[in-house]
């Protein structure tokens, strides 16, 4: 739940289109929906404007695929799924089309709608190609709104001992 969709529950509740009772069995939900397998936090963009994100692994292909099906039922506007394979994201199309999938960064990302960018820059700096699916993926978090807006690979050398 978003603040949207708080604010849209309590006009309800005002302007008679909802019961009490249904509007305490929305929020009853809150912070988390027990899915038998998984809690997923249902509170989380109202407490810090940013939706859950799934952790894949250790997960079953099904448990995921429940997982983002459940938020996209609930209206969740983005979703992104990290440490995700190829069979995670092939299962995701077949809910959503609009899911863009790294390999590199084993991240799966569902926008449905943009998010504001946050001001400034952040720097993402690896030793070296094994760092690189680490880096991809800071870079897809920064892409859907999570965490600037260059991404690239500078290398330099300074004169000097030790850049000096």
């Amino acid at each position: 739940m978003n603040a949207q969709q708080l604010k849209q529950l309590l006009n309800d509740v005002k302007d008679g289109r909802l019961a009490i009772e249904d509007a305490v069995a929305e929020l009853k939900k809150l912070p988390f929906e027990d899915m038998g397998f998984a809690h997923l936090d249902t509170h989380r963009e109202l407490r810090n404007g940013y939706p859950e994100v799934i952790y894949c692994a250790g997960k079953t292909t099904d448990q995921v695929t429940a997982i983002v099906k459940r938020m996209l039922e609930l209206d969740y506007s983005n979703i992104l799924a990290t440490r995700a394979d190829s069979n995670v994201a092939q299962a995701l199309r077949a809910l959503t089309p609009n899911v863009e999938y790294s390999a590199t960064a084993r991240i799966a990302v569902i926008n449905r709608k943009p998010l504001p960018q946050p001001a400034g820059t952040i720097a993402v700096v690896t030793g070296g190609t094994s760092d690189m699916p680490v880096a991809e993926e800071a870079a897809y978090e920064r892409q859907c709104g999570y965490s600037g807006s260059w991404y690239g690979r500078r290398v330099g050398q300074r004169s000097g001992r030790f850049g000096r």
